[in-house]
């Protein structure tokens, strides 16, 4: 098909449930020919053609499946939350350089992030660990190991779900401050 437009209606479950898969139904609209109807005679304008799937996600598995479209509008959606372009500095500049794990909950909290931005922090082992996580493979981490403050943002692939997590102890550790090759 040509000149695609796709509308979403529903997305739910998630893709690590056998018995919630993730879910996503789709409208299709564009230019082209379904196969049950394909008739081409040259010269004639490419047709309107409006089709409808349901994805279904689970582990490694997906399914693609052609359904009737659902009649009404297509849902409307939040972006993902995203990080502050200046989280990255003002963490930076304003982790305390010594262990006072409540001064660093406060620059944290300070950061007025999207209530859906998942955030850890904590001191292990004599070193606060910062971890802030927008979604799957996104993640940015700060260390404060007295008297130095790191931040980074690790390779999406080291913070995938399976690989490595996105918290404050990875975070402590130093973990994916370089990229894995």
């Amino acid at each position: 098909m040509q000149g695609q437009r796709v509308e979403v209606f529903d997305v739910s479950g998630t893709k690590f449930s056998l018995d919630n898969p993730g879910r996503v139904l789709i409208r299709v609209h564009g230019k082209g020919w379904k196969y049950e109807t394909f008739i081409f005679v040259a010269g004639t304008p490419t047709p309107e053609v409006v089709m409808c799937f349901e994805i279904t996600v689970s582990y490694s598995d997906a399914d693609v499946d052609e359904v009737d479209c659902p009649a009404g509008r297509p849902g409307t959606f939040r972006p993902p939350p995203r990080l502050p372009a200046a989280a990255f500095e003002q963490l930076k500049k304003r982790l305390p350089r010594n262990l006072d794990l409540v001064a660093a909950e406060r620059v944290v909290l300070g950061l007025d992030l999207d209530p859906r931005i998942r955030e850890d922090v904590r001191q292990i082992n004599g070193v606060i660990g910062v971890a802030l996580r927008e979604g799957p493979g996104s993640c940015l981490f700060a260390r404060v190991k007295p008297p130095e403050v790191e931040v980074w943002h690790p390779s999406p692939i080291q913070v995938m779900p399976g690989e490595g997590e996105c918290s404050a102890a990875e975070a402590a550790n130093g973990y994916a401050q370089r990229p894995p090759h």
